[in-house]
């Protein structure tokens, strides 16, 4: 069984979102539709807010939790932001911003979810049980608003 921080962790969490503001702001700049235009700045602007809240949350963590080593190495660790993209077809439509939103979503939280079960620290359990119930009130929030714009558009 391999080993990992929970500094990696973070970093991990950290990167993967970068990617999707980095995805996102690309298929901004391609997209013509005015609702996927919409649909994907709300989304951005979300992704946005989560980097910032993870970093913050990170940030807070006593500097010997972030040093603190888990017994496991997940999985999705070892895949790339890509391996994450669902099939895109030349434009993005609006189901599929949130369909690909919802993935990426569920990886974050099954990321809580296996550090939790992996700790030893119930400081740590505590740490990544908050985060994902932040995560899940983000992507309720997120999911409730885009389609709120899909009965708007």
């Amino acid at each position: 069984m391999s080993f990992i921080q929970t500094k990696n962790v973070f970093d991990h969490i950290t990167e993967f979102k970068n990617d999707i503001c980095e995805f996102l702001q690309t298929r901004l700049n391609l997209e013509t539709s005015v609702r996927s235009r919409m649909l994907l700045t709300y989304s951005l602007n979300w992704h946005k807010k989560s980097v910032e809240e993870v970093e913050e949350f990170g940030k807070r963590l006593d500097g010997q939790l972030l040093e603190t080593w888990i017994q496991f190495r997940p999985e999705c660790l070892y895949k790339s932001f890509d391996d994450y993209l669902p099939p895109i077809k030349s434009f993005f439509d609006s189901d599929q911003i949130i369909d690909a939103n919802i993935e990426w979503n569920k990886h974050v939280i099954t990321l809580y979810e296996d550090v939790h079960e992996a700790t030893q620290s119930q400081l740590l359990k505590e740490a990544f049980s908050l985060l994902k119930a932040k995560e899940l009130t983000l992507r309720n929030e997120m999911v409730n608003c885009i389609q709120e714009f899909q009965q708007i558009l």
